[in-house]
């Protein structure tokens, strides 16, 4: 979504401005009259100075600020000495905000919810129960711990996709020296020897001859998909879309989903530790949630339940989690101790994602092999055709 600066007058009477993310300028509008403040003027920013922070800068941020409050320095002085260790300027700026924010006697969740661009909802939520019930220091922690599972199930796929990563690389390599060093040589040698080219060879050939041309070919098509796909991104409905066709894929669309069934469960058992009620839990779950399709589930959970539907219910009627799943949020919600229920869902779809991975790495490897083999194969053949043509002849 775009990010939009903003210049608005609260109830009192002072000049507040900010950045956040938005749909549309006429969303934000309303988004800041529902919180009491008029607005003057809104401008959308191609950034904020600076890319977004990588979620381990932003954990080294919330270390630095636990083991500040845990300390006892006062909330401004906190917020001024922490950051990103120079890795983002955008993000310390932003701080430096913050920090004079509470110097003007803002609240935390308020002068923090400025710079949602930042600052995910997730966050927030945690520092708003945090000042509410006194246990700034327990929310930080429980939303600490959710960051840092969410950071190592990330690069365990992360490191999973480095073999064929690997492999593509040595693909690439070996071509690049049979076609850009070996082929011309074969080709002299071939002129010399007047040996007639096959037509398998001289296709190579062609393609050698004019691969400038479709390399610019293919990276102006790829430019242009990225192009017409971050604009059909952009809209929520096709985000939507595009997740169920993503899921429906096999093997990938399970990995997805075991991946959205942790980080769902660790936000939800995160939020309600921290002391926050269940329909609030789940918006802010939803409203931060990578999945347009899952956030939407989220969403209406939330209505279900605060329609007076079970939590149990709600979680079966929309789909948030597997059959398996839900037997056990449904003995939780009856015990009174969903938040360890949710706990248990989050370890066994890790141990689940963890079991998919390793069945999906050992179906690639052996196929990227065969396929480099292949291809590499191929081309030596393709190369060395005269000659076999010219031993027949011999013969």
């Amino acid at each position: 979504m775009p990010v939009f600066y903003y210049k608005a007058v609260s109830e009192s009477g002072e000049f507040v401005d900010g950045t956040a993310i938005a749909e549309s300028r006429h969303a934000l509008e309303l988004e800041l009259r529902q919180g009491g403040l008029a607005v003057s003027r809104i401008t959308r920013k191609a950034s904020l100075g600076s890319r977004r922070l990588k979620p381990e800068y932003f954990l080294l941020f919330l270390n630095q600020f636990v083991a500040m409050i845990r300390s006892g320095v006062p909330m401004p002085e906190a917020v001024g000495l922490c950051g990103a260790g120079g890795k983002n300027p955008g993000f310390d700026s932003t701080l430096s905000r913050v920090r004079s924010d509470l110097v003007c006697g803002a609240d935390l969740p308020t002068a923090f919810g400025r710079y949602s661009f930042y600052f995910e909802p997730l966050f927030l939520a945690a520092i708003k129960t945090g000042v509410q019930t006194g246990n700034l220091v327990v929310a930080l922690e429980r939303y600490r711990e959710l960051l840092e599972r969410r950071i190592t199930t990330e690069n365990r796929f992360r490191q999973a996709l480095m073999y064929p990563g690997f492999v593509i690389g040595v693909m690439a390599l070996i071509l690049t020296v049979l076609i850009g060093f070996s082929l011309p040589r074969f080709i002299g040698m071939y002129a010399e020897m007047g040996a007639e080219l096959p037509a398998a060879t001289r296709i190579l050939l062609d393609i050698v001859d004019h691969l400038p041309l479709i390399a610019m070919a293919v990276v102006a098509a790829g430019a242009m998909f990225v192009i017409v796909a971050s604009r059909w991104r952009r809209r929520k409905q096709s985000r939507t879309r595009f997740e169920r066709i993503l899921l429906r894929v096999p093997l990938i669309g399970h990995l997805r989903k075991t991946y959205l069934y942790i980080i769902q469960a660790d936000a939800l058992a995160s939020l309600l530790k921290s002391g926050m009620p269940l329909v609030q839990a789940i918006r802010y779950a939803g409203e931060s949630f990578p999945s347009a399709l899952f956030g939407q589930r989220l969403a209406d959970a939330a209505d279900l339940v605060e329609q007076g539907r079970t939590f149990s219910h709600a979680v079966w009627k929309t789909g948030l989690f597997p059959t398996v799943s839900n037997k056990l949020i449904e003995a939780g919600e009856r015990s009174a101790h969903l938040e360890q229920s949710l706990a248990e869902v989050s370890r066994f779809s890790d141990r689940e994602f963890e079991h998919r991975l390793g069945s999906l790495m050992a179906l690639i490897e052996p196929i990227f092999i065969l396929l480099t083999g292949f291809i590499v194969g191929l081309v030596i053949l393709v190369m060395y055709l005269p000659i076999f043509g010219l031993a027949g002849a011999i013969a």
